[in-house]
C-alpha cells in the first residue's frame, strides 16, 4: 500500500476514526442545523452554491451543508467572517468534515486574515487535500504566521509578522473548481475549533488492571482515561506520591502517533529529568513509553535512561557516532517494505518506543531518570501479575497501532497484474522515460525488449536499467554486469552498480536514494528497478562491444540479457557553459573532494566557492579569512578549466554580517530586509570585500559569478531584496569591477514592478525557463549579455538540448543537498534523515562518512549526466562542422549537420 500521514504537513487529514473521537476543547462555528446559517456564507460566496440537506456528510445534529463548486468557474470560494471569526487565540486548529464523492483528490486552501492583511504576503495561507470519502481537514492556526515571512522560525517573529488570531476579518476556504467531469460536490459539516488537546487523534481505551498506577507526562489534562495527567514542572509531593524532582522539563510532543505517547516532558538542553513515584517495598513491572532526542550539534553528550536500579540506555557518542547508523542514520539500513504494519514496526516502534521492566523498590520510592531522552507515559504494577501485565502491553500496543494507522490515508496501487508465463518474477529492460514506484508494471514493449542497445564516446559515462517485478517470493537478487569484449577491454569494474530504494513521502511512495549494491531482498508485490552506470575508459578503442547483464534470484532461474556498445571514433567536447548546483561547502575536506568528484562524474563544471569570513572591520577595511584550501580542491578537481565555466560566488550574505554585526544593525537586518542600505558606511565596506574576494578566486586561477541577490521580491525575506535595492547591490558589485554579477527573478514581474530592468544592472541574468519568464530570457540575448537558466528542474532535456536552443551558458539548480528540519508534529528528533515522518530529503541524501561524499544520491543527478552529455553532443557536432565548412569533401555531411540543428531548434520550444 501507499501510505500518507497526514499529520506530517502542515494541513493535517484525519481519519473517520479521528471525527467520531470523542470531542473535548471544541469551540462549534457551523452545525447547518438553521438555515439562517448559510446567509452570510452565500452573500460571499464566489462559483459556489450552498443548500441545507440531510446527506450522507452529516457528522453533527441532524443536517449538513451542501456544497456544490461549479464546473470551469475559476476559483470556488467560501468565506467565514463576522462574530464566528472572532476570538480564536487559544485554540490550535479550525476543522471540518467533508465528504467527497469524487473519485480524484481535491487541493483546497485555508486562508486566515486580520486587519493587517492587503495581500498574499500579508496573510496565513495553506494547503491541504481532501480525498475521496469521508475526511475531516484540519488545519493548525496556533503558529499562523504571515506568507512574506517566510524562511523564519516562530521564535524569530516580531508580533506584527502573527496573524492576529482573535481579530480576523474573515477566514476564506478556496480552490480550483474542476474544468471537466461536471461539478464538484462536497457535503461539510461541523465546522469547528480544536485545542490542542482535542487535536491529539482518536480516543484510546485501556483497561488498567486493579493495583497499577498510571501517569501521563507533560500534560494538564486526562487525555487517556486512567491516566493520571503530570503536568511539567509538577513537584514530588508526599501527598500526592509522585512528582518531578529537579529542574522542570519542558512539555514536548503534538499527540502523534498516538495521544497516550505524542506528548512527554523532555529537556533539550541535556539535563536530566527525573520522575518520582512513592511505592510499597516490593517487587513491580513496568511499562515505560518515551525515546530518545538525538542532538547531533551536542559535544560529549550522555544519553542515558534508568528505572529505579535498571539501566535501560546509556552511552556518551562521539559526533562520528552520532552521524552513524546508531543515531542520526538509524533508519538507513531499513528497506521499503510492504509487510502488515510496517511503517509501524519499522519506525514507529523505534520513533517512540517502549519497555518492559522488572524493578525492586527497597526505600519506598521508584525514579525514572532520564538524559536526552523524553518520557511520556508510565503504567506501574506488582510484578506477580505477570498475566495482566502482559495483557496490558498486548492492549496498548493494539490501541496504538489503531491510533496510528488512523491518521495513514492509503493511496490505492494499481499493482501489476501477473500474466501467463510471468512465473515468479518478470525481469525487463524499461523505457527510459519509465519512472520507478513500487507499482510499475512493464509495458508490452518493456516485455518484449530482450537486449540492450547502447552507444558512447570514449571517456563518457552511460547509464542503463533493468527493472524486476516480483510476484511471488524469490529471496536475494543479485544484479551483475559483464566485462566487455571488444577492440580492447572494458573490465566489469568500470560500472558501478546500485539498487532504487524507495520511501513513504506525503501521498505516495517515492524514490528514496540510489543504495550503492549490487543486490535486494526482493519483496514479493513490489517492482525494484537496478542501474548501472558504466565509465567508458578514456583508452576504449572505437567499435562493437559486447557482453551480458543478468539477474540471479535466491530460488529459480538467472535473467540474462545481451548487451551491445558502440564506442564512437571521437571524443565529446564541453559544453563551455557554467554548469552546477547550489551547495553549502562542508567543512570536512574528504567530504568535500568526494562530493566534487562525483559533480565532476555528473557533468557540472562549476560550483559554489565558499566566501569569505568576515573576521573585523577597521576604518573602510574589512579582514577576511578564507579557506584557501577548499578553493584549491575545487580546482584540483577540474572546476574551471574553461574560463566560461564560472564558479558561484555570492555577495548578500556577506552584507547581511557587515550589517547585522558591524554596523549594528543586530536582527533588523532580517527582520526589515533591506533598512541596511540607509547606513552610508555600508557601501564602502561591501565594496571592499568584493575586492578582496575576487581578487583572492582571481590569484587561484578561477573565473567566477557573484551571485547580486536572490530571486528579488517586493515582500522579501531575509535574502531577498525587492527591485529597487536589488539593483542597488548591482551597481555596487559594478563598481567593485565585477562585471559577472548575476540575479535570480523569478519572472518578468511582480507586485506590479518590472523584473526586466535588471537587465541593465546585472552581468548576468539567471532566471526560470517558462512564459512568466520569456521576456527576461529574450531582453537577455538581446542586449548581449549571458542568460543562465535557473531552478528549471533535474531534467535531461533543459540541462541539455533545450539550454543549447535558447543559447543559455548557464544552468544551476537548487540544491545539492539542502533540506529543512521538519516533520511530525512535535517529533524532536527533525534532523533525522531516511525516516518516512520527517522532512529531511534532497537530491542527495546525507549519509554517514562509511559512504563516499558522506551521501547517497538520486536517480536524477543520471537525467541531470544525459543532458549534460547531450549538450557535449550538439557543442561537438557544432565545433566538427565549423571546421568541415568550406572543405568541399564534407559538403554533404555539414549540410546534414546543419539540417539536423535546424530541425531541432524547430522542435524545441523557446
Amino acid at each position: 500500500m501507499i501510505y500518507r500521514l497526514a499529520s506530517i504537513l502542515l494541513p493535517l487529514l484525519l481519519s473517520v476514526a479521528a471525527m467520531t473521537a470523542e470531542r473535548t476543547g471544541e469551540r462549534l462555528l457551523y452545525d447547518f442545523e438553521n438555515p439562517s446559517e448559510l446567509d452570510s456564507l452565500r452573500e460571499k460566496a464566489e462559483n459556489v452554491a450552498l443548500d441545507i440537506v440531510q446527506d450522507n456528510g452529516v457528522t453533527h445534529g441532524r443536517t449538513c451543508c451542501r456544497v456544490v463548486f461549479k464546473q470551469g468557474g475559476g476559483f470556488g470560494v467560501v468565506i467565514l467572517s463576522g462574530e464566528r471569526v472572532q476570538s480564536w487565540s487559544g485554540y490550535a486548529a479550525i476543522a471540518f468534515d467533508v465528504f467527497q464523492e469524487r473519485a480524484q483528490k481535491t487541493a483546497v486552501n485555508v486562508e486566515l486574515m486580520d486587519g493587517a492583511s492587503r495581500n498574499y504576503a500579508t496573510r496565513c495561507t495553506t494547503e491541504t487535500v481532501v480525498r475521496p470519502g469521508r475526511n475531516t481537514v484540519l488545519v493548525p492556526i496556533d503558529h499562523a504566521k504571515r506568507n512574506g515571512k517566510e524562511g523564519r522560525d516562530w521564535s524569530e517573529l516580531e508580533p506584527q509578522d502573527k496573524i492576529d488570531l482573535d481579530h480576523l476579518t474573515q477566514v476564506k476556504i478556496f480552490l480550483q473548481t474542476p474544468t471537466e467531469g461536471g461539478d464538484l460536490v462536497w457535503w461539510i459539516d461541523n465546522v469547528r475549533l480544536l485545542t490542542e488537546s482535542a487535536v491529539a487523534g482518536p480516543a484510546m481505551h485501556i483497561d488498567l488492571p486493579i493495583g497499577s498506577r498510571a501517569f501521563a507526562f507533560g500534560r494538564s489534562t486526562p487525555e487517556v482515561v486512567g491516566f493520571i495527567p503530570v503536568p511539567v514542572g509538577q513537584a514530588f509531593d508526599a501527598a500526592t506520591g509522585f512528582g518531578f524532582e529537579g529542574a522542570a522539563a519542558p512539555a514536548m510532543g503534538k499527540g502523534w502517533p498516538d495521544r497516550l505517547t505524542g506528548r512527554g516532558v523532555l529537556d533539550p538542553a541535556g539535563g536530566e529529568t527525573r520522575f518520582t513515584v512513592a511505592l510499597p517495598n516490593g517487587d513491580y513491572r513496568c511499562w515505560l513509553a518515551g525515546g530518545m532526542a538525538i542532538d547531533s550539534e551536542a559535544v560529549g553528550a550522555n544519553y542515558a535512561l534508568r528505572v529505579g536500579d535498571q539501566t535501560l540506555f546509556q552511552d556518551t557518542p562521539t559526533p562520528e557516532q552520532v552521524r552513524s547508523d546508531k543515531y542520526l542514520y538509524r533508519f538507513l539500513p531499513t528497506p521499503y517494505s510492504e509487510r502488515p504494519d510496517a511503517l509501524y514496526v519499522d519506525y514507529i516502534d523505534r520513533m517512540y518506543p517502549t519497555w518492559d521492566v522488572r524493578v525492586a523498590v527497597h526505600d519506598g520510592k521508584l525514579a525514572i531518570a532520564a538524559t536526552r531522552f523524553w518520557l511520556s507515559a508510565l503504567v506501574i504494577m506488582p510484578a506477580a501479575d505477570d498475566a495482566g501485565f502482559t495483557r496490558l502491553a498486548a492492549q496498548i500496543r493494539a490501541q496504538r497501532i489503531l491510533a496510528f494507522t488512523s491518521s495513514l490515508t492509503p493511496d490505492p496501487q494499481h499493482k501489476p497484474v501477473k500474466q501467463p508465463g510471468d512465473g515468479a518474477a518478470v525481469a525487463f529492460i524499461p523505457d527510459t522515460t519509465t519512472v520507478f514506484t513500487p507499482a510499475t508494471a512493464p509495458s508490452p514493449s518493456e516485455r518484449s525488449r530482450r537486449a540492450y542497445d547502447l552507444a558512447a564516446a570514449p571517456g563518457e559515462r552511460i547509464v542503463f536499467r533493468l527493472g524486476l517485478t516480483v510476484f511471488e517470493t524469490i529471496g536475494r537478487c543479485r544484479f551483475a554486469v559483464s566485462a566487455l569484449k571488444g577492440p580492447s577491454a572494458i573490465p566489469a569494474t568500470a560500472a558501478r552498480l546500485y539498487v532504487m530504494d524507495y520511501r513513504v513521502r506525503g501521498d505516495a511512495v517515492q524514490e528514496a536514494a540510489l543504495r550503492p549494491q549490487d543486490h535486494l531482498d526482493a519483496e514479493k508485490g513490489i517492482t525494484w528497478c537496478f542501474y548501472a552506470w558504466l565509465c567508458v575508459p578514456d583508452d576504449a578503442k572505437a567499435g562493437d562491444y559486447t557482453g551480458t547483464v543478468t539477474v540471479t534470484p535466491a530460488s529459480g532461474v538467472p535473467w540474462s540479457f545481451p548487451l551491445a556498445l558502440r564506442v564512437h571514433s571521437f571524443r565529446l567536447q564541453p559544453a563551455a557553459a557554467s554548469l552546477g548546483m547550489y551547495y553549502d561547502v562542508p567543512v570536512d575536506a574528504q567530504t568535500h573532494r568526494d562530493q566534487l568528484k562525483f559533480m565532476r562524474e555528473i557533468g557540472f563544471t562549476a560550483t559554489v566557492l565558499a566566501p569569505g569570513r568576515i573576521t573585523g572591520v577597521k576604518d573602510d577595511r574589512v579582514q577576511i579569512t578564507f579557506d584557501e584550501a577548499a578553493y584549491q580542491r575545487v580546482k584540483d578537481a577540474g572546476f574551471g578549466s574553461d574560463p566560461r565555466q564560472l564558479q558561484m560566488g555570492s555577495a548578500l550574505g556577506p552584507a547581511r554580517t557587515l550589517a547585522r554585526t558591524y554596523l549594528g544593525f543586530g536582527a533588523r537586518v532580517d527582520q526589515q530586509p533591506g533598512c541596511e542600505l540607509a547606513d552610508a558606511r555600508l557601501k564602502p565596506l561591501f565594496i571592499d570585500y568584493l575586492r578582496q574576494f575576487s581578487e583572492f578566486v582571481r590569484a587561484k586561477g578561477l573565473a567566477i559569478a557573484v551571485e547580486i541577490v536572490d530571486e528579488p521580491r517586493e515582500v522579501p525575506n531575509p535574502w531577498n531584496r525587492t527591485l529597487a535595492d536589488t539593483i542597488t547591490y548591482a551597481d555596487w558589485m559594478r563598481e567593485a569591477g565585477i562585471a559577472t554579477g548575476f540575479v535570480t527573478p523569478m519572472g518578468d514581474s511582480g507586485s506590479g514592478k518590472d523584473y526586466t530592468a535588471l537587465i541593465d544592472h546585472a552581468g548576468i541574468i539567471s532566471t526560470h525557463a517558462g512564459k512568466g519568464s520569456e521576456r527576461l530570457m529574450r531582453g537577455t540575448i538581446a542586449a548581449g549579455k549571458p542568460l543562465w537558466l535557473y531552478n528549471t528542474g533535474m531534467d535531461r532535456l533543459s540541462w541539455g538540448f533545450y539550454a543549447w536552443r535558447v543559447g543559455a551558458c548557464g544552468r544551476w539548480e537548487w540544491h545539492f543537498c539542502f533540506s529543512e528540519p521538519g516533520g511530525a508534529p512535535g517529533y524532536p528528533n527533525t534532523e533525522e534523515w531516511m525516516n518516512p515522518f520527517t522532512t529531511r530529503d534532497a537530491a542527495t541524501v546525507h549519509a554517514p562518512s562509511t559512504f563516499a561524499g558522506s551521501m547517497l544520491f538520486k536517480s536524477s543527478y543520471f537525467d541531470v549526466a544525459d543532458g549534460i552529455a547531450d549538450a557535449a553532443y550538439v557543442a561537438t557536432l557544432e565545433s566538427a562542422l565549423t571546421r568541415a565548412r568550406g572543405v568541399a569533401a564534407k559538403n554533404d555531411a555539414v549540410a546534414r549537420g546543419e539540417a539536423l540543428l535546424a530541425e531541432m531548434r524547430q522542435a524545441i520550444p523557446f
